[in-house]
Order: structure tokens, then C-alpha cells, then sequence
């Protein structure tokens, strides 16, 4: 089935990549996925929507000619650009800029459908197909909570599942057997097959936030996770921002405002989304894993800071603290949905459920209650306080290292 796209469809794909590794994870995860059967090839022919890839000069060398890139050339239009100059140390602050760059670099129209994707997302086949259904629907705004994954192991076991090894230079056979239009093809587009290999390579990040693990990380939870055999519970509040129709205006007001700087958030954080002139009953929140999975492949590795964030059992006094400086009230209603992740099979799913709803319930009357508001807002006044001290202090220090050097020439 084709889709004949009209200016209500027109999609703009936005995808910050640099470095080797986030490239090599863009062709053999992002990419691949899109072009499954019913992500990039239902697309029209009329060619309006454009994958936009933003890089330094060295990653678009890298892509230009590559097996990918061509195929994904049959369906839609692929432009390059270089955002060198707005690359720096911070990861997430580049990125940001990368997609600003993307957003004023392409000719842009009253309506914007623009698509943010990640080098590192895996998309479930069916992902653009439902995005086209929402944008039929009066649909401006999409919101889909990503599980974390070991990347090697959820690759290996997709290439198993395909009986395809890619280290044999058969990546234009893989590409061929993905995006196979045949209705008994069960390689890519089995949402059981799919699931069942997410939740066998989920992440140590995902499993810290287990709430019902061992343990149990209160100083970053941005999601909580119920996991069990053959299902996991989530809830987050940290949603990624899939779709965003964005005007003139506000796509003006972004570059304008964070274009240029140093810190800027990611496109998940309260201030960047508040940016966002949202009507409610344009907006959906994606539930149903079964319209679309996304899946954040990502390496193991994990520092010791991250090790040392480690708690015993999850604190509702610590996750209100974090997020009173990290959650808006949009992204408290985020966190409201509820996401199953299921086999059919699972002996699990029913008690995750009741037993998450348990865990929500507890969690809210807990915030609700006055006390515990006056004792977070008070901290969270001190933590503030005794920040800007830390940076006074610092500003002083590097005044008086600076006059001392000057005394001394």
C-alpha cells in the first residue's frame, strides 16, 4: 500500500549523527528499521517528505554513498547537512543545535510535520504508518516513551532472527529481507518477535529503575519500570517528542532562543518542550506498543558515577526532589499513561499491572500531601541556595587566580 501524501502529510525526518559509533548504529538500527514495510517504503512516490541528516564533515563523508542511504533514496529525499561549527563537548547541547540547524535549514511551509529521531531509536515497523493516521486525525503532537536496550545484544539477536550475519558484507541482503512487502514476512514486523528480543537485552540503565528490583537508582529516575517474565510496566517522565507540528513561529522562536546557546536542554526537558504551543486535543500520548515500539539501542558500558547513584529500594521523597527541578506539569501528565511491554505468554503481566497501579497511587497521595510539598519545596530552595554558592565560589576563585597571574607578569 502506498500513501498519497498531501501538505497535511509531508513529513521532515531530523537526524543528528557525528562520530563513528552513533553512525554505525544509525545505519544498522535507525535506518534499518525505517525501512521496514511500513515505515519508509509507504511513502509517496510524489517524494515531499525529506530525511534531513545533520553531521560534521567527516560523518556526512561517511554516510554519502553508503547501502542505506540509497534505499532510503527510493522513498523519500535525503539532504545532508553540516553543523560542524555547533558540535562541541556537550553531547546533548549538540544535538539540540543540530536539530535547530536542521529546522532553519530546510525550506519550510505553514505546515511542519517534523519527525526528531535519534541516531541510536529503533523504530517498530507500522511507526510512519500510524504517524499518518494521527496527522489524518487532527493529530499535532505524538509522545512515545523509548526502552533502553544493549545494543550488541539486541542487533546480534536480530540478525539471528534474520540468519543474516553482518559482518559478512551481506547488509544489502538484509536490507532486501526487511523491507520485503510479503504479508507472511515475520522478520522485522512481529511485534512478539520484536518484544521478545527487547525484553531479553534490556539495559542495566532499564533494569536500575526496576522498581521491584534489587536496586534501585533515586538519584535519576526518570522513568520506573515494573519487570517481570515476559512483560515490563513503565511509566516516565521523560517522554521523546516524535512528532511536533510546528508553525513558523514557533520553529523561529526555538532557533532564536537556543541556536546559539551554550546549554542548550534536550528535546524531552520542560524547557524545550514548554516552548510548544500545545492544544490538549491535539496531542497523543503513545500507550499501545503494538502501534509503535521505539527501543534506544545503547552500549553497556556503563562509569562509575552512574554506579555510584545506585540505591537499595525506591525513595518517593527522592523522586519528588528530582523532580522538582526536572518535571513540568505537561510532563507530570505524561507520566500518568501507563505503557505495557507483553508476551501473550506472560505469567507476569496481570500482577505487574496491579501491582504498579499500587505503586502510582501511593506515590501521588504521597506528593499530595502539604507537608511533604513545604519539606521538597524548602529543600529544593536549599539545594539552589547552596548551587549558587558553588558557582560564586568558583567565579571568585578564577578572578583571583586571574589577578594573581597578572601581579605575577
Amino acid at each position: 500500500m502506498i500513501i498519497q501524501e498531501n501538505d497535511n502529510k509531508k513529513l521532515l525526518f531530523l537526524v543528528p549523527v557525528w562520530g563513528e559509533k552513533y553512525i554505525s548504529v544509525m545505519l544498522e538500527g535507525l535506518l534499518l528499521s525505517l525501512l521496514s514495510p511500513n515505515n519508509f517504503p509507504i511513502l509517496s512516490n510524489e517524494r515531499k517528505s525529506v530525511l534531513c541528516i545533520i553531521s560534521n564533515t567527516r560523518g556526512l563523508n561517511l554516510i554519502n554513498d553508503c547501502l542505506e542511504i540509497k534505499k532510503c533514496q527510493e522513498y523519500l529525499d535525503v539532504r545532508f547537512i553540516n553543523g560542524e561549527f555547533l558540535i562541541d563537548g556537550n553531547k546533548y547541547s549538540s544535538m539540540t543545535r543540530l536539530y535547530l540547524l536542521g529546522l532553519s535549514s530546510i525550506k519550510l511551509d505553514e505546515k511542519n510535520n517534523v519527525i526528531f529521531m535519534t541516531p541510536d531509536m529503533f523504530c517498530s515497523d507500522g511507526t510512519i504508518l500510524r504517524i499518518l493516521d494521527y496527522l489524518n486525525n487532527g493529530v499535532k503532537y505524538m509522545f512515545v516513551l523509548g526502552l533502553r536496550v544493549v545494543k550488541a545484544d539486541f542487533l546480534s539477536k536480530l540478525q539471528s532472527t534474520l540468519k543474516i550475519n553482518l559482518n559478512y558484507g551481506k547488509r544489502s541482503k538484509i536490507l532486501e529481507l526487511v523491507s520485503n512487502r510479503d504479508k507472511n514476512n515475520k522478520i522485522i514486523n512481529d511485534y512478539n518477535v520484536l518484544t521478545q528480543i527487547v525484553l531479553s537485552s534490556l539495559h542495566p540503565i532499564t533494569k536500575s529503575l526496576n522498581v521491584i528490583g534489587k536496586i534501585f537508582n533515586n538519584k535519576n529516575p526518570s522513568h520506573l519500570y515494573w519487570i517481570g517474565e515476559g512483560a515490563l510496566i513503565a511509566h516516565g517522565f521523560h517522554w521523546h517528542p516524535l512528532l511536533v507540528s510546528y508553525s513558523n513561529h514557533s520553529i523561529n522562536r526555538l532557533v532564536e532562543k537556543f541556536q546559539n546557546s551554550n546549554h542548550c536542554p534536550t528535546i524531552d526537558d520542560k524547557s524545550f518542550i514548554t516552548e510548544i504551543d500545545f492544544d490538549p486535543k491535539e496531542v497523543c500520548v503513545v500507550t499501545d506498543t503494538n502501534e509503535i515500539m521505539i527501543i534506544e539501542l545503547s552500549d553497556l558500558e556503563l562509569n562509575h558515577n552512574y554506579l555510584k547513584q545506585i540505591y537499595s529500594k525506591p525513595s518517593f521523597y527522592s523522586i519528588l526532589l528530582w523532580s522538582k527541578s526536572n518535571v513540568d506539569k505537561f510532563q507530570w501528565f505524561l507520566f500518568s499513561h501507563k505503557v505495557i511491554f507483553s508476551l501473550p505468554f506472560s505469567k507476569d503481566k496481570v500482577d505487574l499491572i496491579s501491582t504498579s497501579n499500587s505503586f502510582i497511587s501511593k506515590f501521588l497521595k504521597f506528593r499530595n500531601n502539604p507537608l511533604i510539598k513545604i519539606l521538597i519545596k524548602l529543600n529544593s530552595l536549599i539545594y539552589q541556595f547552596l548551587k549558587f554558592i558553588s558557582i560564586f565560589n568558583f567565579k571568585i576563585r578564577r578572578i583571583i587566580k586571574m589577578t594573581l597571574g597578572i601581579s605575577h607578569k
